[in-house]
C-alpha cells in the first residue's frame, strides 16, 4: 500500500513540474520583444495576446498554437512562418508579409486580407493562396 502510494505521489509531482509541450521559449519571446527580431525562433504557444509586434521580424518562426489575438501587427516579416493552429484574432494586420507560411487550423477572425501579402501561403483552410504577390 505505501509503496503504491509513493509511486502516486511521485508520479504526480513529476507530472506537475513537466512544463506543457506548447509552452514557448521564454527567453526567445523576450529576444523579440526586446529585439524586435527573432528569426527562426520557437515560439510555439507563446502568449502574445495584445503585443505591440509593429515591425518585427519573425521569419520561419514557429508560431504553432501561440495566441496572437488582438496584437499589432504592422509591418511585420512572417515569411515562411509556421503558424499552425495560431489565434490570430482580431489581429491589427496591416502590410504583414506571410509568404510562405502555413495558416492551417489557424483563427484569422478580423483581420482584413487586403492588407497582407499571401504569396504561397496555406490557409487556415489548408488551401493554397496566391494574394499580393509580386510579378
Amino acid at each position: 500500500m505505501r509503496i503504491s502510494m509513493l509511486l502516486i505521489t511521485v508520479l504526480w509531482s513529476f507530472c506537475c513540474w513537466v512544463s506543457p509541450a506548447f509552452a514557448a521559449n521564454s527567453e526567445q519571446v523576450t529576444q523579440l520583444l526586446e529585439s524586435r527580431a527573432c528569426v527562426e525562433c520557437d515560439l510555439q504557444g507563446a502568449d502574445l495576446k495584445q503585443a505591440d509586434l509593429r515591425g518585427v521580424d519573425l521569419t520561419r518562426a514557429d508560431l504553432r498554437n501561440a495566441n496572437l489575438s488582438e496584437a499589432q501587427m504592422m509591418a511585420v516579416n512572417l515569411t515562411e512562418a509556421n503558424l499552425q493552429g495560431a489565434d490570430l484574432t482580431n489581429a491589427q494586420a496591416f502590410v504583414v508579409d506571410l509568404t510562405g507560411a502555413n495558416l492551417e487550423g489557424a483563427k484569422v477572425d478580423g483581420i482584413d486580407p487586403v492588407f497582407l501579402k499571401l504569396c504561397h501561403t496555406i490557409s487556415p483552410k489548408g488551401e493554397m493562396l496566391d494574394w499580393n504577390c509580386d510579378e
